[in-house]
């Protein structure tokens, strides 16, 4: 019996083969059928490896470090607010990693600028990360040269050592392993090299190298100042559900003993992967739902390729069923030459996958992080494979199923030639699918086209044209008095208004349009109604600025007036506030002369001016209200480290790079000017994501309308040809040629609406899913769907007249001698 069966496996196992050879010679000897529908396969199937190599890299692969599934992320949020990741103030952290049971270790971090300096060196401007002692300890990351931080030098007085990223380590020393004991200077102040991490540790920031948190008990006891984010490893037997619950409680409790501070603010857990990955889920699921889309359209191409081809190997068919092959024996044959197909359209559809990775890593926003080291890997690989042959039995089924159904006497007789009503019917309906398909990705192309025009022409605020911008971050530990800090913000504005060709310069601790958030926003009441509860507390995004600060940056001056040199320290203290804080908080009066109290520092002042809304994180955000303050009217305690200067010129503002960077150079040569960009750059910056979901969208649904045009096309070009002597007995009859075209393009007209029919209805269905990647615009926008929809058919009647002429064309003595 074992014999037997293994005669069998190994007849069956000769069979396959010799199908699979015949199936090549088949295509050898159909060149046009074979490329066609290898490139259709090609452009689908490598559309998919191109996106799953992005979602794959991205939101699948863990986060590289040990057992990451047990690392969470700590946020606030507040009542009152829908952000949900809020940055923490030191006591408040403190109070969660000293009160918690549910954590082995949970340690603070934020991120920051330094310059790093040295004698023979040029200064070069760097990120770094702030970590407490037990940050790589919770991440589960060992050094690959020398030691982590130990728990003493997170105090101060001990904190005079850094940890390199591996990146930096390669790039700036060579990856030399002698590195370790030498020292760095940073911000001029030298630290000794204890250790170097592997690459890949980046978490909402990638650093070059990190230094040991080392607050004093000052910074540990403020609550005010939220500006730490926190990351967790779980006790072994503990869940995320139990984490957050945990630390609510103590959140809770603080709002109750600390209410000024505390009370409002809740708190988010998260996995750390998704946390660092969970923003950009939404963008790439919309890519792979559109690429999947493009494959379907692709298969029914090729099924409709292969329903025509079978159609006319009928008489092939019958001879082989009148030589004894059953129809189990056809079907195999012909799901044979389906996966040679689909094999070789995954062989093309890697190297197109391979194009689209590398086009989209050139296209790729800032907030992609990680695209750049995406590769195809083994995954990739076995998900090609899958998906060949998914692709390869989708669209090899129903053609198999059609085309082993043989008329044996029909066949024999030569009359299978004709088109049968059911084979016509199953072509038409897979036209009708794919025309409703392209529609739905072309509607959502259309849609995430005007969405980004509405967005691209919202007022920001500020006049971008001919301005640049650079960042200046000094050394606090030079410039260690606000007076000094200052001082050299002062000179620096001075020179840069000196420089030949600049008609205006002026600087801002932050600019509009960046995404910047953090500590630059502040709760701030009017003397007159204080707040009677925490709960009341109101804030508004806070600038510093200088003089001239309005006209460089393009922000209209509503009433009153503008800061002047004249605004300084020892003069009264003055305010600035827009349009939207005047409207929300002085409604049905004059601001001019009002006191606003600032809870920075405790300080009030005297609203003198009124000017121009800004949006400060997007373009997208509603307008939120604003106030500035002149940089020159500063106190003890203000941080003012870093400022960018934006200048206006006369010409082309990359004109001024260089003379704008031997200007900072000379006040101070060991300082790195950071960040030179126009302000139109920022802008576009400002509007990345929006714009790489609209191409990479946008060039899918083309090659959707270009599969659905060559599909139609080849259905009517088909039935054309199959009904050549019913045409030419039209034509003997009485026809004339423009009655056959006037059919010929009703019946294309046909298929075309009831497809968009069905692509509307798609639409419809979709409406939530689409919703969350607009701006300004419904998923339900009825001039988009018209304008799509037009557009389709235009394609489609192009489509339809090449085989509509031909038919008009046909001679019906030729046609009927033919027959």
């Amino acid at each position: 019996r074992r014999l037997n069966q293994k005669n069998r496996r190994d007849r069956w196992t000769i069979s396959v083969l010799q199908d699979i050879r015949y199936a090549i010679r088949g295509l050898a000897k159909a060149p046009g059928y074979a490329s066609i529908a290898i490139v259709t396969l090609a452009l689908g199937i490598g559309a998919n490896t191109a996106i799953f190599t992005l979602i794959n890299g991205i939101l699948l692969k863990p986060p590289p470090f040990r057992d990451p599934g047990g690392i969470v992320a700590v946020w606030q949020h507040h009542a009152q607010s829908d952000k949900l990741k809020n940055a923490i103030s030191p006591a408040t952290f403190r109070d969660f990693e000293q009160q918690n049971t549910v954590f082995d270790g949970l340690v603070a971090y934020y991120h920051s600028g330094t310059t790093v300096t040295g004698d023979e060196e040029i200064p070069e401007q760097i990120q770094i990360g702030m970590v407490m002692p037990g940050f790589f300890t919770v991440l589960g990351t060992e050094p690959v040269l020398g030691r982590a931080f130990r728990e003493e030098e997170g105090q101060p007085g001990n904190h005079r050592v850094t940890v390199l990223s591996g990146e930096y380590w390669g790039r700036r020393f060579g990856a030399d392993s002698s590195v370790i004991g030498t020292t760095i200077t940073l911000s001029r102040v030298d630290y000794e090299i204890v250790g170097v991490m592997p690459p890949g540790i980046d978490l909402s920031f990638e650093a070059s190298l990190w230094l040991p948190i080392a607050f004093n008990e000052g910074r540990w006891n403020n609550r005010g100042s939220h500006y730490l984010a926190a990351i967790g490893r779980l006790e072994p037997d503990m869940t995320i559900d139990e984490a957050r619950s945990e630390l609510e409680t103590i959140a809770a409790r603080l709002g109750v003993a600390y209410p000024e501070e505390n009370e409002g603010w809740g708190v988010t857990v998260l996995s750390l992967h998704d946390d660092l990955v969970g923003h950009m889920r939404p963008a790439l699921l919309l890519l792979q739902g559109a690429v999947l889309l493009v494959l379907l359209i692709a298969c029914v191409n090729v099924a409709n390729l292969q329903l025509a081809r079978g159609s006319r190997r009928q008489g092939e068919f019958a001879i082989r069923t009148a030589l004894g092959a059953r129809r189990s024996r056809l079907i195999r044959f012909l799901f044979s030459e389906s996966m040679v197909l689909a094999a070789l359209g995954a062989v093309f559809g890697l190297l197109f996958g391979w194009v689209i990775v590398e086009v989209v890593k050139v296209l790729a926003p800032d907030s992609l992080a990680g695209v750049q080291s995406i590769t195809l890997d083994r995954s990739v690989l076995a998900f090609t494979a899958l998906v060949a042959a998914l692709t390869g039995f989708v669209f090899g089924l129903t053609p198999a199923l059609q085309s082993s159904k043989t008329d044996l006497g029909v066949a024999l007789k030569g009359q299978g030639r004709g088109a049968s009503g059911t084979g016509q019917r199953l072509r038409e309906t897979l036209v009708v699918i794919e025309v409703g398909l392209s529609l739905v990705l072309l509607v959502g192309a259309g849609l995430l086209m005007n969405s980004f025009a509405r967005l691209v022409n919202v007022d920001s605020g500020i006049d971008p044209e001919n301005a640049l911008t650079v960042g200046v971050s000094i050394p606090a530990t030079v410039y260690s008095e606000a007076i000094d800090r200052v001082t050299f913000f002062h000179r620096l504005h001075t020179a840069v208004r000196e420089i030949p060709g600049v008609e205006s310069a002026a600087l801002t601790s932050i600019l509009p349009v960046t995404g910047e958030q953090g500590w630059w926003r502040n709760g701030f009441f009017r003397p007159e109604f204080p707040p009677q509860t925490p709960a009341d507390q109101v804030s508004a995004y806070l600038r510093w600025i200088s003089p001239g600060y309005l006209e460089t940056a393009g922000i209209p001056l509503l009433r009153g007036r503008s800061f002047t040199e004249d605004d300084v320290a020892e003069s009264p203290d003055v305010i600035l506030i827009d349009e939207t804080m005047a409207r929300q908080f002085f409604p049905g009066e004059d601001p001019i002369g009002k006191r606003i109290h600032v809870n920075y520092n405790s300080w009030e002042a005297e609203v003198i001016g009124i000017v121009g809304n800004t949006r400060q994180t997007s373009l997208s955000e509603p307008l939120e209200p604003h106030m500035y303050i002149s940089y020159l009217q500063t106190y003890e305690e203000m941080f003012l480290a870093n400022m960018v200067v934006i200048v206006r010129t006369r010409a082309d503002p990359l004109d001024m790079v260089n003379p704008l960077r031997n200007t900072i150079l000379a006040l101070d040569k060991q300082l790195a000017p950071s960040q030179i960009e126009t302000l139109e750059q920022r802008l576009s910056n400002s509007v990345a994501s929006e714009r790489f979901n609209l191409l990479l969208v946008g060039g899918f649904a083309a090659v959707a309308l270009v599969l659905s045009a060559v599909g139609l096309y080849g259905v009517i070009a088909y039935l054309v040809g199959q009904r050549t002597r019913e045409i030419g007995v039209r034509m003997a009859l009485g026809a004339r040629g423009q009655d056959v075209l006037t059919l010929v393009l009703r019946h294309g007209a046909m298929l075309t609406m009831m497809g968009i029919g069905v692509g509307v209805a798609g639409v419809l269905a979709l409406n939530r899913l689409l919703s969350q990647f607009l701006f300004g615009v419904s998923a339900t926008d009825p001039l988009t769907i018209t304008a799509v929809s037009t557009l389709l058919a235009g394609v489609a009647v192009l489509a339809v007249i090449v085989p509509a002429r031909r038919a008009a064309r046909i001679d019906p003595i030729a046609a009927l001698r033919y027959e």
